[in-house]
């Protein structure tokens, strides 16, 4: 049994995957069609991007947007 682990004021759009039970942690969005793989810890404060594909730990105040890979740069 997968358990995921959801912090406080998680918004997320249509289509969003999660395999291997991920960790998000309070106030991060989740644009559409991403998908968050393995057991990833999202960091708290972050801005995930539409169509970003998730394979590592993001820190805590991330802005991740999709590239040909993905960029994380702090969050203003």
């Amino acid at each position: 049994m997968k358990v995921i682990c959801l912090g406080d004021s998680i918004s997320y759009g249509q289509n969003v995957r999660a395999s291997e039970a991920p960790v998000i942690e309070d106030d991060v969005t989740i644009g559409c069609d991403s998908a968050i793989l393995g057991g990833v810890t999202i960091g708290a404060g972050s801005f995930i991007g539409a169509r970003v594909f998730v394979t590592d730990d993001i820190p805590p105040g991330s802005y991740v947007t999709a590239k040909s890979s993905y960029s994380v740069r702090p969050r203003r």
